[in-house]
């Protein structure tokens, strides 16, 4: 690295500029990574300057504009050790700076909407710290002074990536992204890096004999806490045409790092008369309708990761077929018993 004095500060003409009309400054991308945790969301990001010329390190800023938030005035820091990207177009005139900052998501309202591949954009804008500027010595033309001033304040770039707090999936088996880390990149792209949680909503549940137990089976490389599930069966008998829901929740949580089936444990009663389930302690473990019927259950669960919060709702299709044996007791002749002799008593 080569040090020189502040005397030695010096703003020049590109020799060429193949990217745009500017004569002093542009900046050809930046890069770096946005890391959420603990309700902060991390912004470490490199920007790629290109300029013929020498200055104070703390002569740029940047404005960081989000959809739900702003970040304003960061100075950027000269990095002389940083390595300079393929795909900067003068890599000759290359000067890299960086910023870090740690936002505060606690609070956001934007965020606590249900969002799934939201299209986030991240734009960047940047600015000369003027104060710096006119009480450091710097080496330029009285033209050039005013039209570096003006490129640097004109640049602006942007990137987008896809981000999502909820998502829904029916019928399936597959996996989801529970993402807590991005990479950014003006020129290249953005993407995620997250950690897969792999689901199985089972076998399709048509006519059913049997009360539903099984709701999702789930597994995942990295381990993940659940808070519990809240469910919704949402039915029809057949030939009423009117739609019923039961509710039914668990609170307990369940430390997910392996395959891990997720059951409905609770007891359900069907009354006939009524035509509606409902819970009931000595009922039929798991849910189950003993007429023809059908209907969808609506799963959700919420994962809890690094104080990252993501919500998932799995809907699962079923009918159930009617020609099974109820799970109430069914007295199908009244029975008197008018004498009282013959009988036996048995002592224990």
């Amino acid at each position: 690295m080569i040090v020189r004095a502040s005397s030695d500060y010096y703003i020049n003409e590109l020799k060429q500029n193949p990217v745009n009309t500017n004569k002093y400054f542009y900046v050809d991308s930046f890069d770096g990574s946005l890391t959420i945790k603990n309700n902060k969301w991390f912004l470490d990001l490199n920007y790629y300057v290109i300029s013929n010329s020498y200055l104070p390190i703390n002569l740029f800023e940047c404005n960081i504009n989000l959809p739900f938030a702003w970040i304003g005035d960061l100075t950027l820091i000269r990095d002389y050790t940083a390595q300079i990207p393929s795909w900067v177009y003068q890599k000759d005139m290359c000067q890299v700076y960086k910023t870090s900052y740690a936002l505060d998501v606690s609070d956001s309202a934007f965020l606590n909407n249900k969002l799934t591949d939201f299209n986030m954009y991240t734009m960047l804008s940047f600015a000369v710290n003027l104060d710096v500027f006119n009480n450091t010595d710097i080496k330029v033309s009285t033209g050039g002074r005013d039209h570096f001033i003006s490129e640097v304040n004109n640049s602006k770039l942007q990137t987008n990536f896809y981000y999502s707090n909820f998502t829904s999936v029916q019928d399936t088996k597959g996996f989801l992204d529970d993402c807590n880390a991005y990479y950014l990149n003006s020129q290249t792209g953005s993407y995620s890096t997250f950690t897969p949680i792999y689901y199985d909503l089972g076998k399709d549940y048509d006519l059913l004999k049997t009360p539903i137990t099984s709701l999702i089976t789930l597994n995942t490389e990295q381990p993940i806490l659940i808070n519990g599930y809240k469910i919704k069966f949402y039915y029809e008998i057949e030939g009423t045409h009117n739609a019923k829901v039961l509710e039914a929740q668990s609170s307990e949580r369940i430390y997910l790092s392996g395959p891990t089936a997720l059951r409905f444990d609770q007891f359900t009663f069907y009354d006939p008369a009524k035509q509606e389930v409902s819970i009931a302690l000595n009922g039929t473990l798991g849910f189950f309708i003993p007429t023809k019927a059908i209907g969808y259950y609506e799963l959700q669960i919420q994962t809890w990761q690094d104080n990252n919060i993501r919500n998932y709702v799995f809907i699962k299709s079923f009918s159930f077929c009617g020609n099974a044996i109820s799970n109430f007791n069914l007295i199908a002749q009244q029975m008197y018993i008018n004498r009282l002799n013959n009988f036996k008593r048995m002592v224990f």
